[in-house]
């Protein structure tokens, strides 16, 4: 792994690191369970190692920290390496996307890029695919370096059916009868396969490797071998189970407040990076448009007390978004997306966003908006600055949402933020919470001038739960008037019982002089039917399926900004109560 690490080699090597449980997640994604790094700081060879460990690798840390986690220390765990020549590393990405393996980290060498750019590498990254067929194995071109020794790879796709890969794949290609190894029971591990001349027989455990007996609840390794003669050792995250889904776990501002208090409101525009930024003045309105990445614009000069070299080491960070940098699809948990940063003890930004494959930090300051993902739909940005103090308090109540964190960092000079317990819940922790919903008091604020914010945020529950009616209308004591971009078949029913209403703004929607499409905006955003001028921001609007995970909705305290966001709700777009 020093091949990466090296202060050297870091920016000259080639990397794809995929896992269903990468560093800095709380939980371990119930997705394709695939865990490998691909790694090349040469054209014509690299290496590909398969591990089971969870939390592995974490490339933010040094290279003596890789197993300081207790994550990745407490099972055992098995690592497979193969040196390969660049064409045989492009055929096993090939064949290993098959499973859609989660990418959480990716980098293109600056000195020998030929390896990342490859279609092959490139469809691992960023490809979403359907295959048929729905398997694929390797055929015997495939080999490690000096001395050349064959390499068989067997994947298959995530299907809408169950599908034993080792019964109804590898026995087949082998030909040979298999012994799996899979921690469990008889109740626990598929049934043995013994019709016919091709068999699969289970190893439950436990297991004695050299004088050391592995129990079985504490194993990662999934490995398996042919019964007889053909002497393949093979190495997995699957073994043969089914899968079974894991329990889940105040006063109107001036113009001179709005300004300090919303660093910036910006919405960009779909398919592409123009956008418009909240102008703090007297009669608020947007600005013309604007490339949202420009030097001289908000998110550039805010995001880059991270990416300016002096101050990357020094910065405290906590990324969470359910569509990562590097990741294929969206993930289906709780949505919430967003930026705490800090690099003074004492001050730091939340910068809450709707946008996708965000922001990469990887890429120079330049390249934040360089992917199609990110530039496609429409999205809101909304950041605030706030004391250490009450940058802790959001991370409390954001975190009943158990946002999913993809990246985090510890500052070198002024560690106390990271170090503090609500940070490291936050990062590291798995809650269940009782209530299943928290809202702010009036203690957490911005900056000078001290505004009040009030945040929201919703656990996942086993059941449907609009936290919009069930839980902001009743604390803000006001009807809301919720943007959710669809029609009145896809968005949950108005409620116009009682005094609280919550009403549905379907789209589309107007921004300055710039029509937004239904199905093109990612921004759900919501105000107050009269008076209380709040305006808040969130992932979560008012559909069936946003009300099976958690929420946070942020709201900020301005008049001239929720006068704003009334203005582009009207009849035509509403579906207003009686």
């Amino acid at each position: 792994m020093n091949i990466y690490i090296a202060s050297g080699n870091k920016p000259n090597t080639n990397i794809v690191a995929y896992s269903n449980y990468p560093p800095h997640f709380k939980f371990e994604l119930p997705m394709s369970p695939g865990k490998g790094v691909i790694m090349a700081v040469d054209n014509n060879k690299g290496f590909w190692l398969v591990h089971t460990a969870k939390y592995f690798p974490n490339l933010a840390l040094a290279i003596t920290d890789l197993f300081s986690n207790e994550k990745t220390t407490k099972e055992a765990a098995a690592f497979l390496c193969m040196p390969h020549s660049d064409a045989n590393l492009r055929a096993s990405a090939k064949i290993i996307d098959y499973e859609q393996p989660i990418v959480f980290f990716a980098q293109k060498s600056a000195t020998v890029p030929a390896l990342y750019d490859s279609t092959e590498i490139q469809k691992l990254v960023n490809g979403l695919h359907k295959y048929q067929p729905t398997a694929y194995a390797s055929g015997d071109g495939v080999a490690t370096l000096t001395p050349a020794v064959t390499v068989k790879i067997f994947a298959s796709a995530p299907v809408g059916y169950s599908s034993d890969i080792y019964s109804n794949y590898v026995v087949k290609i082998l030909r040979k009868s298999f012994q799996v190894y899979t921690p469990g029971t008889t109740a626990t591990v598929l049934r043995k396969s013994c019709v016919g001349t091709l068999k699969v027989e289970n190893v439950l455990g436990p297991i004695t490797v050299r004088d050391t007996t592995i129990p079985i609840g504490q194993d990662s390794a999934r490995w398996s071998v042919p019964k007889s003669d053909s002497d393949f050792i093979c190495l997995s995250n699957t073994g043969r189970t089914l899968y079974m889904p894991c329990p889940s776990a105040q006063h109107p501002l001036n113009s001179n407040a709005l300004k300090l208090l919303i660093l910036f409101f910006v919405y960009k525009l779909p398919g592409g990076k123009s956008s418009h930024r909240l102008l703090p003045n007297a009669a608020a309105d947007w600005s013309a448009a604007e490339t949202i990445d420009d030097a001289q614009k908000p998110i550039h000069a805010t995001m880059d007390k991270y990416f300016s070299s002096q101050n990357k080491p020094n910065t405290n960070i906590i990324a969470y978004s359910n569509y990562p940098p590097h990741f294929k699809f969206e993930l289906p948990m709780s949505p919430g997306k967003g930026v705490i940063m800090a690099e003074d003890n004492n001050k730091g930004f939340w910068l809450v966003h709707t946008a996708k494959y965000f922001p990469n930090l990887a890429l120079a300051i330049g390249d934040l908006f360089s992917n199609e993902k990110t530039t496609k739909e429409a999205a809101a940005f909304l950041c605030m600055s706030y004391s250490d103090v009450n940058l802790r308090a959001i991370a409390k109540i954001i975190d009943y949402e158990q946002p999913i964190v993809f990246f985090a960092q510890k500052s070198a000079t002024v560690p106390a933020l990271y170090d503090s317990t609500e940070i490291q819940k936050l990062v590291n922790g798995l809650h269940k919470y009782q209530p299943t919903a928290s809202a702010s008091g009036d203690g957490v604020a911005t900056l000078t001038p001290a505004v009040t914010v009030k945040i929201f945020a919703s656990a996942p529950v086993g059941y449907s739960s609009d936290i919009y009616s069930n839980y902001v209308v009743k604390i803000l004591k006001k009807s809301l008037q919720v943007y959710t971009p669809g029609t009145t078949a896809t968005v949950l029913r108005k409620s116009c019982v009682g005094p609280l209403k919550v009403e549905n703004v379907l789209g589309p929607i107007t921004v300055r002089d710039t029509t937004i499409p239904i199905r093109q905006d990612s921004a759900r955003w919501s105000v107050p039917k009269s008076d209380s001028d709040f305006i808040c921001l969130s992932n979560t609007g008012r559909t069936a399926n946003d009300a099976k995970y958690g929420a946070t909705v942020a709201c900020v305290l301005s008049k001239e900004a929720a006068d704003l966001f009334r203005k582009m709700i009207t009849k035509e777009n509403l579906d207003a109560c009686p």
